[in-house]
């Protein structure tokens, strides 16, 4: 017990991870900026799009996306999540470099061929997927457009993994803009409606995949490993069934919705997703954008060390992850009465659930250490097929009983079961010496702040009243959980510290 206990307290000494943990959170804040400002882009195309564009083509859209992610994630080998692992695998500068042009050119070849062979079917694939061989043109310009991420793809990675997070954002923007402009162009002006769609999202990631794959074979090289592409393949084809997993995990509930349900039930549960899934959208993602890079980092570094390091990020992003899940349960419905007609009110009875749901989604990165430094993706694999049994299972015995609050229940579950599964395993391969009761005390007490404060809000309450008392309840909250878990030193060095950061490098475009 005095071991546990000098070891947690030795990691909230300043001096021990202060410099790992303030770049954490310099490139995390970088890459959160992105993407608030990669929505407002996306928010200003909302008037086009509606005006423009019916019901049935954000129909055809969505399912043309669904398809290219479907097809990129049965080829694409987790190239991804392959070239981190093997950027940081080796020392020399020049493996490093051929680690990422082995997989830029490997990912090329495997989109240019699935493209290719898709071509002659385009019309019996539009007919299987929007119902109607007409489509055909339009499933081979999703086609051309998976091609073209190709050439996006790993360049990005290429940023992720050098931690050049301020280039990354810039470049990704650039192209949320001249998509953009160009769907203006396409919509407004030439009335080309969901074609137009497509070639502003061809024309605009062809041209910053242009630059990007130019500029990476430029540093790289262009050289092609038979021993470094049978490495990334061993690596990345197990998570081939993890994106899949993924893929039901989150999208799956919505289908369960419109048949046992209505089509009411799916718009209901779908807004109150999106208000929970706020949390990965602003933190987990961002997150997860430079904590595996970061975990190679440390353990290639300092292997000695790396565990108490890792432990103690672990616990700041924790706390942040819990209380932007308190901020986002509590004031759901006030958000709601705001920006939407009474009839969507009824979307903040299933967000706190969502929210616990969306947290072990955030909990995911913590449980991909183990895999990620061994070099065991099939635990990761294991983890999100077994969440995946678990979320068609509950889909069909909760949601004909409760509807939306039973498919937040089964998404909850499925992906605290994910987590539980991979932690277990990945702990077998690198203990990391982190309790999940300690992980999960956090929010515990977050719950019974939660409970506190919506039990002592009156009956009738006005709209002012009710944020006053949940601000007071969040506010009390943040500096409890902060005291208790000893992290108030090193958030306010880093925290401030990790901002000048980030304003001296978008002053000096990365």
């Amino acid at each position: 017990m005095s071991e546990a206990i000098s070891v947690e307290a030795g990691e909230h000494d300043p001096g021990l991870s202060l410099g790992h943990l303030k770049s954490t959170v310099k490139h995390g804040s970088i890459y959160a900026l992105g993407m608030v400002l990669a929505k407002l882009v996306g928010f200003l195309m909302i008037p086009i799009y509606t005006h423009y564009l019916t019901p049935a083509d954000y129909g055809i859209l969505e399912l043309l996306s669904m398809t290219v992610d479907i097809i990129a994630y049965l080829t694409g080998l987790g190239l991804t999540w392959a070239v981190i692992r093997y950027y940081y695998y080796y020392d020399d500068p020049e493996d490093k470099k051929a680690v990422v042009s082995t997989a830029a050119v490997l990912l090329v070849l495997l989109f240019g061929v699935s493209s290719a062979l898709a071509l002659p079917f385009a019309s019996k694939i539009a007919s299987l997927i929007l119902g109607d061989p007409q489509y055909a043109h339009l499933v081979r310009l999703a086609l051309l457009m998976l091609f073209v991420f190709a050439f996006l793809e790993i360049p990005l990675v290429f940023l992720r993994a050098k931690q050049d997070s301020v280039r990354f954002v810039i470049l990704s923007l650039v192209r949320f803009t001249t998509a953009l402009v160009l769907n203006i162009l396409f919509l407004v002006v030439l009335g080309f409606g969901v074609s137009g769609v497509l070639y502003s999202t061809i024309i605009s990631s062809a041209l910053v995949g242009t630059y990007l794959m130019v500029s990476t074979l430029r540093e790289t090289g262009i050289r092609f490993s038979p021993v470094i592409m049978k490495q990334l393949a061993r690596y990345g084809t197990p998570l081939i069934a993890a994106e899949i997993g993924s893929f039901v995990l989150h999208y799956s509930d919505r289908y369960f919705l419109r048949v046992f349900d209505s089509l009411a039930a799916v718009g209901l549960y779908s807004l109150a997703y999106k208000l929970a899934f706020l949390m990965a959208l602003f933190i987990a993602n961002p997150f997860s954008q430079i904590w595996i890079p970061k975990v190679l980092e440390i353990e290639r570094s300092e292997p000695e060390r790396a565990r108490p390091i890792l432990r103690n990020i672990i616990t700041h992003y924790n706390v942040v992850l819990v209380t932007a899940g308190l901020a986002v349960s509590l004031f759901a419905r006030e958000v709601l009465m705001v920006m939407a007609n009474s009839e969507f009110w009824a979307a903040a009875e299933t967000v706190p659930l969502l929210c616990l749901g969306i947290l072990f989604f955030g909990y995911r990165q913590i449980s991909h250490v183990g895999p990620s430094i061994r070099e065991r993706t099939d635990l990761i694999a294991a983890g999100v097929i077994v969440a995946t049994v678990v979320v068609i299972g509950l889909n069909f015995l909760l949601i004909p009983r409760w509807g939306p609050f039973g498919a937040a229940m089964a998404t909850a579950t499925a992906f605290a079961s994910e987590f539980i599964v991979v932690m277990l395993l990945s702990s077998r391969v690198y203990p990391l010496g982190y309790p999940i009761a300690r992980l999960l005390r956090p929010l515990l007490f977050a719950i019974v702040v939660y409970a506190l404060v919506e039990m002592s809000l009156p009956v009738e309450v006005s709209l002012l009243t009710a944020l006053a008392i949940k601000s007071l309840g969040l506010v009390a909250f943040g500096l409890a959980v902060v005291t208790w878990e000893g992290l108030l030193p090193s958030l306010r060095t880093a925290g401030s510290e990790a901002l000048s950061d980030v304003r001296r490098s978008l002053r000096r475009g990365g």
